[in-house]
């Protein structure tokens, strides 16, 4: 198995949202909340879809969306679970647009977002349909999601097309990693956000690169086995998944989660998990205990998801075996390891033995608006033969 490219280094907390307050009389007020919007830059279809993300406390508030292209109107919607104003374009020639949309809300009150987008010569004309290797990807994925009772991941085939075409690239351009370089073969946008808006995917995900897998599914397990890479898939909620194999290349990504759950990996009551990991990844969750290019035991995983910056501080992490013994583990937190917020990792120091069931316990407490937060979990796993 080659080496695993980590991509969303320290990204598991949502961005800011832009906050406007109107005052609607002596004793009222209004927040409205704007976020993403897009698609922006240069985009490779023909007809993209439209949207800004804004909501207001009370969603009543918000009483008409309008949208524009090229001081055009266009039909808009709002969709209150989204929390969106969607507006579709129809097909668009190649070329420079200007998208303007506007929010209505009492009073007379109004606010607007505008961007440019360019159409290439280059687009389709529509998203290609999954492959055989995209379903796969797709079920490997939501196999390990049930095992720790998670929602299934949706299929987004925008987020497919921008993990085929950056898997392309890779392999064409005998590279690794997240990052594309202007002017080589196969470029469409140096980020993986500017690469899933050029497919019009717009809003925050997280993208991961394997290498040297055989097929896609073991490509996902090598993510799931890897401790930083595993973290896309313990999120909660309902998330939008794509990914591309082409050779030994795979790039998946996913949305990310607005929902606040601690979910650990492996599962409680799981079995057959292995009893050691010794696969390279970038960054390297051993680098920072001297112990790199070790044979370790499989490491363990709890994260408390938060819609927000709160960092996790763990007070306690341990291991026990079937007797109650301590396992001797390295244990990396958000105090220690600058890639972790809201995670950490128990790495048993030493191969785990097989066929045993293993208690693990965290302890650690979040800051919230409301002050300190308590979290923890203890639960059981059994190891396979090997």
């Amino acid at each position: 198995m080659g080496r695993i490219g980590y991509g969303f280094r320290r990204r598991f907390c949502l961005l800011p949202c832009f906050i406007v307050t109107f005052s609607l009389g002596s004793n009222t007020s209004l927040d409205l909340y704007f976020k993403s919007y897009g698609p922006k830059g240069t985009i490779l279809i023909k007809n993209p879809t439209l949207t800004w993300e804004c909501w207001a406390d009370d969603p009543k508030m918000i009483q008409s969306v309008e949208a524009e292209l090229d001081g055009k109107p266009i039909q808009a919607t709002y969709d209150p679970n989204l929390r969106k104003v969607i507006a579709s374009t129809g097909v668009l020639a190649a070329g420079a647009y200007q998208v303007a949309m506007r929010v209505r809300y009492p009073g007379g009150g109004v606010h607007e977002k505008s961007w440019k987008l360019q159409v290439s010569d280059r687009a389709l004309d529509n998203l290609p349909a999954p492959d055989d290797a995209q379903r796969e990807a797709l079920a490997a994925a939501n196999d390990v999601r049930a095992g720790m009772g998670l929602e299934p991941y949706s299929m987004d085939d925008r987020i497919n097309a921008a993990g085929k075409a950056h898997a392309k690239y890779l392999e064409q351009n005998k590279m690794t990693g997240h990052v594309q370089r202007e002017g080589t073969p196969g470029f469409f946008g140096k980020t993986h956000k500017e690469r899933l808006e050029a497919f019009g995917f717009v809003g925050n995900a997280v993208e991961n690169v394997a290498y040297g897998a055989v097929d896609a599914k073991e490509a996902i397990q090598s993510l799931i086995d890897a401790p930083y890479h595993r973290l896309a898939f313990l999120q909660p909620g309902k998330l939008e998944f794509g990914s591309g194999l082409a050779g030994k290349c795979l790039t998946m990504a996913c949305s990310l989660s607005e929902r606040e759950q601690t979910v650990v990996y492996p599962g409680d009551g799981q079995k057959g998990i292995p009893t050691y990991w010794n696969k390279p990844e970038v960054p390297d969750p051993l680098a920072i205990h001297g112990a790199s290019g070790r044979k370790v035991g499989y490491v363990i995983t709890f994260a408390h998801f938060m819609p927000s910056k709160a960092r996790l501080q763990v007070d306690e992490a341990t291991l026990k075996s079937a007797d109650g013994t301590l396992v001797d583990t390295y244990v990396n937190t958000p105090a220690n390891d600058k890639n972790l917020e809201q995670a950490c990792f128990l790495i048993p120091q030493g191969p785990l033995k097989p066929n045993t069931t293993y208690t693990a316990s965290v302890k650690g407490v979040v800051d919230t608006d409301e002050g300190p937060e308590r979290v923890s979990k203890t639960w059981q796993f059994t190891t396979g033969a090997k």
